[in-house]
């Protein structure tokens, strides 16, 4: 599978992306179910790119994150508005 980076995303972070979604996906829909009418918590790590629950959301889950800073939950706020 080929994944197409935009320029302002190096390699590095470009290899590190399947790992963190392939883990956040595998824990949202393969150890359990996640879907519409589910609760999702992101403890500690809402703001990280596995802690983001954007799959979570996607799959059109309810989603809490608890975050270790204002500006932490500045950025969940702003990743909350995305469609």
């Amino acid at each position: 599978m080929v994944i197409p980076l935009p320029d302002s995303v190096s390699f590095v972070e470009g290899a590190a992306f399947p790992i963190q979604v392939l883990t956040a996906y595998h824990m949202l829909h393969t150890a359990d179910s996640t879907g519409p009418g589910r609760t999702v918590l992101v403890h500690s790590a809402a703001a990280r790119g596995a802690g983001s629950g954007a799959a979570g959301k996607a799959a059109g889950a309810r989603v809490f994150g608890t975050v270790s800073s204002d500006a932490k939950a500045r950025l969940v706020r702003e990743h909350a508005r995305m469609p």
